[in-house]
């Protein structure tokens, strides 16, 4: 599997609007790299909840995840397989009670 593009919104400190845009389809080998507190460790979280959704670590609940003043956790991620292409969202929002629940979880195969 290759990423070849993920987009955060709201997952700790990528808070969205505009969502943090990774665009990784012209890259072979890459380096997560930067200070402390420039969201490296929440790239691979959002690797992680997109593709199962749930935390790497400590088991945290989506609301231990959420940015500050964000509502919404979204992470859209477009990867390859051999050939394949596909794209793959998974957004969870609190409901009335203020629990965190999907809101939209849809994996689908796109053209190039």
């Amino acid at each position: 599997m290759k990423i070849e593009q993920i987009e955060i919104s709201g997952l700790r400190s990528h808070r969205g609007d505009p969502p943090t845009v990774i665009d990784l389809s012209d890259k072979s080998l890459v380096a997560i790299v930067g200070p402390t507190g420039a969201g490296k460790s929440s790239l691979l979280e959002a690797i992680c909840f997109a593709l199962y959704g749930e935390a790497t670590y400590g088991g945290k609940a989506y609301k231990e995840l959420s940015s500050d003043g964000c509502s919404e956790i979204s992470v859209r991620m477009t990867f390859s397989v051999g050939e394949d292409k596909y794209q793959l969202v998974r957004t969870v929002a609190p409901n009335r009670s203020g629990v965190f629940g999907a809101k939209a979880t849809w994996l689908r195969q796109v053209d190039d």
